[in-house]
């Protein structure tokens, strides 16, 4: 019985993205691939996806062949488009922002969104590969941000401290001085993957109107 070849943890990543972000047959082929490689027969694969076994099999050859790279359409005629300078600069200059800065109604850049992007602000239309290379080149990857603790309110800090010294300064011998620290609790949201430079995880800043709860 065929399954696939053994995965990487990277190519498990991507294939994990392509499920969730890609469309249509490209997010269907990695989904066929991560089904192989947890132990699901051809036959079974059939049954999920309502394919025949001749497709499924070209995928696996596919992804043995490319990986990931190779569960995407094919250019159908001539030389695919190249990134110039001026391509990669758009390119670079919108992954550093947020997809809202150019009125997409999205929060994170997505491969299809960044080829759209191209084609919008520059007339060029390149592949979703194309594009993924360019970011590669760039030096960005794909991976899941994380929260990063507001920044403390010095003032507010200040006047605590003020209030404790003053409270220190009118204690008599026998007297003991208590006092609280308070930590706030949030419930923010799952991040969603993105994508950040490499070996740089990006931080988002949680916001203090996000506090549910202190203690």
């Amino acid at each position: 019985m065929r399954y696939v070849r053994d995965l990487t943890d990277r190519e498990c990543e991507e294939l994990e993205r392509m499920v969730q972000q890609e469309v249509g047959r490209v997010a269907l082929r990695a989904q066929l691939i991560l089904l192989s490689s947890r132990g699901y027969r051809v036959p079974q694969i059939e049954a999920i996806q309502q394919i025949t076994n001749i497709t499924v099999y070209k995928w696996l050859d596919r992804f043995e062949a490319d990986g990931t790279a190779g569960l995407y359409d094919e250019d159908r005629s001539g030389h695919p488009p190249k990134m110039d300078t001026e391509a990669i600069q758009v390119l670079n200059k919108a992954v550093e922002q947020s997809p809202t800065e150019f009125d997409y109604n999205f929060t994170t850049w997505t491969l299809p969104l960044l080829a759209s992007h191209l084609k919008q602000e520059i007339g060029l239309g390149v592949s979703i590969e194309t594009v993924r290379q360019a970011l590669d080149d760039l030096g960005y990857c794909w991976g899941r941000a994380r929260w990063a603790a507001p920044a403390a309110d010095e003032q507010q800090q200040q006047v605590v401290q003020t209030e404790i010294d003053d409270a220190q300064a009118d204690l008599m011998d026998d007297d003991h001085l208590f006092y609280l620290d308070e930590t706030v609790f949030k419930r923010l949201p799952v991040l969603r993957g993105m994508w950040m430079r490499c070996g740089q995880q990006t931080r988002i800043p949680a916001l203090k109107q996000n506090a549910s709860f202190a203690l």
